[in-house]
């Protein structure tokens, strides 16, 4: 699937899902998502240097889920077809899969530390 018709990061998804567009609380989350996925990150990069598939599909589902649910559907949608390469074993796609979604990675967490930036000037006037 092409990553240009799938939106890197839309900052309505999270109050939409939330029902509350609340600073404080979308702040908690952004940093949550953000610690826990570049934590997992750490942890899937080390399972896919030792072809643990299984590990990789793990955390591949996880992350997969908590992108979506705050609006990283390109993010979301690359670790669908990691989580597959893992399940599949197939190791030159999981390989391809993981670089691919390393660059994603990067950018969701660029755009989602901006919206952080924007909610936190946001607080403070």
């Amino acid at each position: 699937m092409n990553d240009k018709t799938i939106i890197v990061f839309d900052k309505t998804a999270l109050p939409t899902s939330l029902g509350t567009s609340d600073a404080d609380v979308l702040i908690q989350f952004y940093e949550m998502f953000i610690q826990i996925t570049l934590d997992s990150w750490g942890e899937l990069s080390a399972g896919n240097s030792t072809h643990d598939f299984k590990l990789v599909r793990q955390i591949a589902h996880k992350l997969k889920s908590s992108s979506a649910s705050i609006g990283a559907m390109a993010l979301a949608q690359s670790l669908k077809e990691l989580e597959v390469a893992a399940t599949d074993s197939n190791l030159l796609r999981v390989i391809e899969k993981t670089e691919h979604t390393t660059r994603l990675l990067e950018d969701t967490v660029a755009h989602v530390r901006a919206e952080l930036a924007s909610l936190q000037q946001e607080l403070s006037r």
